[in-house]
């Protein structure tokens, strides 16, 4: 032991740089640390003032509740989709429109043949037949893409129309 204090009395210098490193060392350890739990004390407090009560138990609850209801709304989105999704087959979205000339003496294209129908091809098609002095309408059900009634060239062509475009169509 008697030997370690001259030499440490010789080199001194040294020592003190290296007592001085390893503490700056610490300091900035200590730091950084002290840095990084601000930043968790900063994200706790907001965690906790988004909650009624302060406790992480209580979240947890909250959360918990919230998650639930949650998954009651899906589950009551899904049943309203499903009872949509199901009636969508019986709803019109094919349809077709022909305006024509029905007679050769009546200028204009002021007759026409609609024909509304659904993804099951039940629906109508509507003709309006345009004369001089009097126009008629008539209306032909359809189950099937077929109908009961004979129908015209021009009914023929809009049932087909609405058949292939499964929405949206306006033929001349």
């Amino acid at each position: 032991m008697n030997d370690l204090f001259p030499l440490i009395h010789d080199n001194i210098l040294w020592v003190q740089a290296a007592l001085i490193i390893v503490l700056a060392i610490l300091v900035l350890i200590v730091w950084l640390r002290y840095r990084s739990n601000q930043k968790l004390l900063q994200y706790y407090s907001t965690l906790m003032e988004s909650y009624e009560e302060g406790n992480l138990e209580s979240i947890l609850r909250q959360l918990a509740a919230k998650y639930d209801e949650t998954s009651l709304q899906l589950a009551a989105l899904q049943g309203r989709v499903a009872a949509c999704e199901a009636r969508l087959p019986e709803h019109l979205d094919r349809f077709a429109l022909l305006r024509y000339k029905a007679f050769p003496d009546v200028g204009g294209d002021l007759s026409f043949s609609l024909a509304l129908l659904n993804q099951k091809g039940s629906g109508l098609i509507l003709t309006g037949i345009h004369g001089r002095s009097e126009t008629r309408i008539y209306a032909k059900g359809i189950e099937g893409f077929k109908s009961n009634h004979p129908l015209s060239d021009e009914e023929q062509q809009v049932l087909e129309a609405a058949r292939n475009n499964g929405g949206s169509g306006d033929q001349r």
